[in-house]
């Protein structure tokens, strides 16, 4: 039994240049530019709190598992109260920050001796882009 192997002729793949939808980049291609900042999303506050030293930070919060992971999340400091978006960027001030860097559980593991390990964990993923 003897098969047949049909060889396709080799021919130069299309430049870059020649078909629009490619998506690879070679050295010859120009730098691309900065990618444009995104813009916060609005957070809303209940008031205005003249205590806080004024300094914003520009914060995204990530959906996590579970029905709680998915909606916005709430946060209240000095009375104020926050309605912070997941999946955007928004800018909060620092001090607000502040309560989700604190907000923390943990999470009690056995391993395969029985020994119990404690671990701690950030209630809220998030990532700090920079201060504004």
């Amino acid at each position: 039994m003897s098969k047949q192997i049909s060889t396709i002729p080799e021919s130069d793949p299309p430049a870059a240049s020649e078909n629009p939808k490619s998506r690879v980049a070679t050295i010859d291609d120009p730098v691309p530019a900065e990618k444009p900042q995104v813009a916060a999303a609005p957070v809303e506050a209940s008031a205005v709190d003249k205590r806080l030293s004024g300094k914003k930070v520009r914060v995204m919060f990530y959906d996590q598992e579970g029905d709680l992971g998915k909606g916005s999340i709430f946060a209240d400091l000095n009375e104020v109260a926050y309605n912070i978006p997941r999946g955007v960027p928004v800018d909060l001030p620092v001090e607000v920050l502040h309560i989700f860097n604190n907000a923390v559980y943990k999470v009690i593991e056995t391993d395969e001796a029985a020994e119990m390990r404690e671990t701690t964990m950030m209630r809220f993923a998030f990532q700090v882009q920079g201060l504004v």
